[in-house]
């Protein structure tokens, strides 16, 4: 417990929060516990889509220029400093004290979005989950409106971040993938520019898809094809998976997806029927 209490506290005072997982929920009571009479630690609870999570901030006490960093922080992320913009809004998180309060929200926001975007940038794990636990709680602790940021938008945003954390660092076959509904959602969305004339690739830009996740949308796009005997069309998603973002998840869809295929050599293609 001591190690888990060590390494949670050490990933508070470097990333400024730790939101619990619902089957923490007794190691973060025992450490509240263990914390209650130290003042650098807020523990708090909210209210996510499945259930309640506890979750745990730095507090610390000390006079600093809102205004100044806020402003130095909105500027850093309009220009692409994510880093900037992070290091701004930590010190005004850090000294905010009533966690649902509407700048401790907002800089939550703000860290969370730059984390997403250097995800977007180095595909690094560790942005992607800092990422997803910043916009959780934010979007927890919201109501109508977080700044220039809406709910809407940081709904829209942890919707693409918890996507892509399951298709990236998810084993799971492609039905169950089909199924789910994280693809149902980009299907149907991308599959509206695709009738309309544009291609897989400037749809997924249009979504701040990346790469790999117009593979996994060109496999899936693929057997779908196949299933509707459109082996012509088929083939071309196929063809259009590159080589050089491929994850086991990727791979193993692929594999998945030629076999399948294996199974109509000489079938003649149809023309193209986008079902939704």
């Amino acid at each position: 417990m001591k190690e888990k209490k060590d390494n949670i506290l050490k990933h508070v005072l470097k990333y400024g929060i730790y939101l619990f997982r619902e089957e923490e929920t007794n190691k973060a009571l025992k450490l509240q516990e263990t914390l209650k009479e130290e003042e650098d630690f807020i523990f708090f609870t909210v209210q996510t889509d499945s259930s309640k999570r506890i979750a745990i901030k730095n507090s610390q006490n000390r006079s600093i220029g809102l205004y100044h960093l806020s402003k130095k922080g909105d500027e850093a992320y309009q220009t692409g400093k994510y880093d900037t913009c992070i290091e701004s809004y930590r010190p005004i998180l850090d000294t905010q004290k009533n966690v649902g309060g509407g700048m401790s929200v907002l800089a939550m926001v703000k860290i969370g979005l730059s984390y997403m975007q250097r995800y977007y940038q180095k595909t690094l794990k560790q942005d992607l989950m800092l990422a997803i636990d910043y916009l959780t709680i934010a979007q927890a602790l919201s109501k109508d409106k977080i700044g220039d940021f809406h709910t809407e938008e940081i709904n829209s945003s942890l919707e693409k971040l918890i996507f892509e954390k399951n298709r990236k660092f998810s084993s799971i076959s492609i039905n169950d993938f089909k199924n789910s509904a994280d693809f149902q959602f980009y299907k149907t969305e991308i599959k509206n520019f695709l009738l309309m004339g544009s291609s897989l690739e400037e749809a997924c830009k249009m979504f701040g898809l990346n790469e790999e996740s117009q593979n996994i949308l060109s496999l899936l796009y693929a057997m779908e094809c196949y299933e509707q005997e459109n082996f012509e069309v088929g083939d071309l998603f196929l063809e259009s998976v590159r080589e050089n973002e491929r994850s086991y998840l990727v791979t193993s869809l692929l594999i998945e997806v030629k076999r399948y295929r294996k199974k109509y050599p000489s079938k003649a293609s149809k023309k193209l029927i986008l079902k939704s």
